[in-house]
């Protein structure tokens, strides 16, 4: 992916009229551990106080008391970790409940992936299941196609597709449900709708595209609505396009 200057910049509180987020960001996976074996596999019902191996393994149901460090993390079964995880990459098809926060470069999830506190992927968060973090989903490249639940989801490109609750998205460019607009799937747009997403507010350096969501507040450089979409209040800095039945509440506003 080309680096753009323009988020960079955001990500650190340089841009007029953007917010100073960059300052609580932690580093995704950048320890050196030493690796106690090179491969660790949990089948059946295993249980242990923690997991430190190059390549770890998941196919039964596991329970990982404290902390999980490795390069690789592959769950295909039930995997509840009561510490931090850490691992270059984390491949999730089956369920991980994390009690701490995951940290990765590459975080792919097919399953259900929940932390009790954040997901860092330094480079891409891939969901087509299920993410929840309370307080953060963050990395370069975010698509999550399945439900979402996060105080802030922050990252360069943002790509939501499902239903769930984001206070915050923090980023360059969003597409929320792009694609997904039309006459077929109109009548799943609704406030008491498990597949609507709601999100607090949009703060973006460049482009927003937004549909099928309900979304508080919208600041960027340039926004499309599209019909299908709720929105309380835009602010935008060269373009705005708001789509004939949208819900825009109040006329937006041009900064």
């Amino acid at each position: 992916m080309v680096k753009d200057n323009r988020f960079d910049a955001y990500y650190e509180g340089k841009v007029a009229g953007g917010s100073s987020f960059g300052a609580e960001q932690e580093d995704s996976y950048q320890e050196e551990t030493a690796f106690e074996s090179e491969q660790l596999t949990l089948s059946g019902s295993a249980r242990a106080d923690s997991a430190i191996a190059r390549h770890i393994s998941i196919s039964g149901s596991g329970h990982v008391s404290k902390d999980i460090k490795g390069e690789t993390l592959d769950c295909s079964g039930s995997l509840n970790v009561g510490g931090n995880i850490s691992a270059s990459r984390v491949n999730v098809s089956g369920s991980l409940d994390c009690g701490g926060s995951i940290r990765s470069e590459y975080t792919i999830a097919s399953g259900s992936c929940r932390a009790a506190r954040s997901v860092f992927g330094q480079h891409e968060i891939s969901a087509s299941g299920s993410i929840s973090a309370p307080e953060l989903v963050s990395a370069e490249m975010i698509r999550i196609a399945g439900s979402v639940h996060a105080d802030v989801a922050k990252g360069h490109e943002v790509r939501l597709s499902g239903g769930g609750k984001v206070g915050a998205v923090l980023c360059c460019d969003a597409y929320i449900n792009a694609g997904k607009g039309g006459a077929k799937l109109i009548n799943l747009f609704s406030p008491g709708n498990r597949r609507t997403l709601m999100i607090g507010r949009i703060e973006s350096t460049g482009h927003v595209y937004v549909d099928m969501c309900n979304v508080g507040e919208i600041n960027a450089d340039s926004v499309e609505i599209g019909r299908n979409c709720s929105v309380d209040r835009i602010v935008y800095a060269s373009n705005c396009i708001v789509a004939e039945g949208a819900d825009v509440k109040e006329k937006p506003v041009r900064r």
